[in-house]
């Protein structure tokens, strides 16, 4: 069995480069598949479009196309006469509408793919019914697999990042991530744990606020650092297909609060049913922060749930589809 796998890795040539959590699920499916199956694979940050492009063209049983970057490999995939597997992130149609912004030809692409695809792999049920609410897809085409957690960010050494202890760490400032609530609810925990600090992982600094401190995302070694140092994770995000966040944390063993708008509620809720939070409620979400600090969930039971999503189980799981859609 031939796999074609296209997606954004990320710029594997660039020392220092962050990747997005997209990108670092690519990483891990591309690491734990390889030896599994004949694996290509296309690295969308990598090389020209007509090089990306002709590497598509090749005889593959199937295309894998993780995320959506550029149109012209899609459209070489879609082309293919291999079967066609699209693992969706997100809906770039709705994530454009409340304010995040996307090239149309991406627009146009997610669309061929969500058309053309054998199956579609959701990260998340809330994926799932989103793409069944807003396009025309039959829903037997539709699976929920979670994303993988990059092993990289638990084999790493990590280092310390430097902020200021204790802290919640909160991750992302796009405009469904909820921040207003994580401030809201971090000023009210203030009040009950004095020295209390909220360190927020964002592209774009914000406002002066006491015990606020604003970051740039981190290299891998000084994100796993920031992990295992802060006193729990934060998400409060009012949509978001996943939170990849709150699964890295607890694969390395800390604790974390996740809104019931992101999709690993949907595991986090079979596990640990009081760490999901309404990110509107915010005095709400203040007690708990309080809670966990003083008596957090234990560090083997954290990092038991977070095996979920391991690369080793992920990937077991799409090659029963390898299988099931391409049997010889």
């Amino acid at each position: 069995m031939r796999i074609l796998f296209v997606s954004d890795l990320g710029l594997a040539s660039l020392a220092g480069h962050i990747p997005s959590g997209p990108q670092r699920f690519a990483r891990a499916f591309a690491g734990a598949m390889a030896g599994r199956v004949s694996l290509t694979v296309v690295n969308l940050s990598e090389g020209n479009k007509l090089s990306r492009s002709l590497a598509c063209l090749g005889r593959y049983d199937i295309h894998h196309v993780s995320g959506v970057s550029f149109l012209e490999p899609v459209l070489a995939a879609l082309w293919g006469r291999g079967k066609l597997i699209y693992t969706a992130h997100g809906t770039l149609a709705r994530e454009a509408a409340v304010g995040y912004r996307y090239p149309k030809r991406m627009l146009r692409a997610e669309g061929l793919l969500l058309k053309n695809s054998a199956v579609i792999a959701c990260v998340s049920g809330l994926l799932r019914s989103r793409i069944e609410g807003e396009y025309r897809v039959d829903p037997g085409k539709l699976r929920v697999i979670p994303p993988a957690i990059d092993p990289s960010l638990l084999d790493t050494e990590p280092f310390d990042p430097g902020f200021p202890r204790p802290y919640l760490l909160f991750a992302g400032s796009g405009p469904t991530k909820g921040l207003a609530h994580a401030l809201e609810a971090f000023g009210f925990a203030r009040r009950d744990v004095p020295g209390l600090n909220l360190v927020v992982l964002s592209g774009e600094p914000g406002p002066e606020i006491p015990g606020v401190t604003w970051s740039k995302p981190l290299p891998t070694p000084f994100l796993a650092g920031a992990y295992l140092r802060a006193e729990l994770v934060l998400n409060t995000s009012d949509y978001e297909t996943f939170g990849l966040p709150v699964a890295e944390a607890a694969a390395l063993g800390r604790p974390f609060l996740v809104s019931k708008g992101s999709g690993v509620s949907e595991w986090a809720r079979e596990r640990f049913p009081d760490l999901v939070v309404d990110p509107e409620d915010r005095e709400s979400i203040a007690g708990k922060i309080k809670d966990i600090i003083g008596n957090p969930p234990s560090t083997d039971s954290l990092r038991s749930w977070a095996d979920r999503f391991s690369p080793r189980r992920v990937v077991e799981e799409y090659l029963k589809i390898y299988r099931e859609i391409c049997p010889t």
